[in-house]
């Protein structure tokens, strides 16, 4: 077993946790200020992973404690919170889709207003 194969499995067990928390975000529908929170700490990913050991209480309501170790190393890693963010957007982006239509809500669904003046006749 080459040492790659373990990181391989290491980062694959990061990116499960990493799309659990994910998960838990969107259906609480704080994706936006999550992907806020990570683009603001993504340049400083190490200190942030490190700080994490002041947070533990808040985490820990979503993620078990096996988890939040494995949470926390992810977080020093810039392309996971990287990987977070993407993930965070799709899931907003379905999220919004879903809410309001395959347009995402646009409002293209709405009438003219040459066609509303014709209902009313």
């Amino acid at each position: 077993m080459s040492c790659m194969d373990g990181e391989d499995r290491e980062r694959a067990r990061q990116r499960e946790v990493l799309e659990r928390f994910a998960q838990e975000i969107a259906r609480r529908r704080m994706a936006v200020p999550a992907i806020f929170l990570f683009e603001s700490i993504q340049p400083l990913s190490f200190v942030a992973g490190q700080a994490l050991a002041f947070i533990h209480p808040l985490v820990s309501v979503i993620l078990e404690a096996p988890d939040y170790h494995m949470f926390r190393e992810a977080i020093e890693d810039r392309e996971n919170v990287a990987w977070l963010i993407d993930r965070l957007e799709e899931l907003e982006y379905d999220s919004r889709r879903d809410e309001g239509g395959e347009d995402g809500g646009s409002g293209a669904d709405e009438k003219d207003p040459d066609d509303r003046e014709q209902d009313e006749m």
